[in-house]
């Protein structure tokens, strides 16, 4: 298992090139909460089994990493809107589905499928798919939910679907004293994107954080599942191990 101290949401095809959220805490921009501080991209690409790292100045927010027309693309969120990058040419806006109104838009999760369509899950629940156009950002087709109708329970977008299957994360706010906290957990989801149905596994842990508040996983390849933990560290290993059923993830 790899592990990376102070960097967020790792994203990657195969290992060997990691893009990375790196959070600056006390870095705050306009019209954003004072919590919220400033991301970028960080990039570490490996080289005679060495990582050397890059770093980029613009807005970057937990990336996720696809292949789409046989080339690694990046979406992840600028600025309270969601962004396309294939890595060479400029960045794309991607447009939200007409009648969906969020203050921030997070988390959309690839759909990795043997098409030419950019298909990019927008909402687990309620279930909402969106084919998108990848030069212009606009949307060409809206399946699923026609109208918002708000979270139903906190099953949010994680990692890019893979083989039609995914990871999750479910948002729980736990009693402590004097406040509620917000915990992170993992879980598995399969959607069958031709009859748009969705099945969704109780959540998990990663079983060496177990006890961790927030479990984020961003990652999902034929080898490899990574994330982030307590907005402090970020993790990829290759010791995924299936349980119970086909969709239920585990690490070693």
């Amino acid at each position: 298992m790899l592990s990376f101290d102070s960097l967020m949401s790792p994203a990657t095809i195969d290992g060997s090139t990691i893009y990375f959220r790196k959070w600056h805490p006390d870095i705050h921009l306009p019209n954003n909460p004072p919590w919220r501080g400033f991301s970028n991209l960080v990039r570490w690409t490996k080289e005679d089994g060495i990582f050397h790292e890059q770093s980029f100045d613009f807005s970057f927010e937990d990336p996720r990493a696809f292949l789409f027309r046989g080339q690694t693309h990046l979406i992840f969120h600028n600025q309270k809107q969601m962004v396309l990058w294939n890595l060479i040419d400029g960045f794309v806006p991607l447009k939200p589905p007409s009648g969906f109104m969020r203050h921030d838009e997070k988390n959309w999760s690839p759909y990795q499928y043997p098409s030419n369509d950019l298909i990019l899950v927008y909402s687990i629940s309620p279930l909402v798919v969106l084919i998108c156009d990848p030069i212009e950002g606009k949307i060409i087709t809206e399946l699923g939910e026609k109208k918002y109708r708000g979270l139903i329970g906190n099953a949010r977008g994680g990692t890019p679907f893979l083989n039609g299957k995914a990871l999750g994360h479910h948002v729980e706010l736990r009693p402590t004293i004097g406040n509620d906290i917000r915990w992170y957990t993992p879980f598995a989801v399969e959607l069958d994107i031709r009859n748009l149905s969705c099945i969704l596994y109780p959540p998990f842990e990663f079983e060496q954080f177990r006890g961790h508040r927030i479990q984020f996983p961003t990652t999902l390849t034929e080898n490899l599942v990574g994330g982030h933990i307590d907005d402090s560290f970020s993790f990829i290993t290759s010791s995924l191990k299936e349980k119970d059923n086909a969709a239920s993830f585990e690490s070693a």
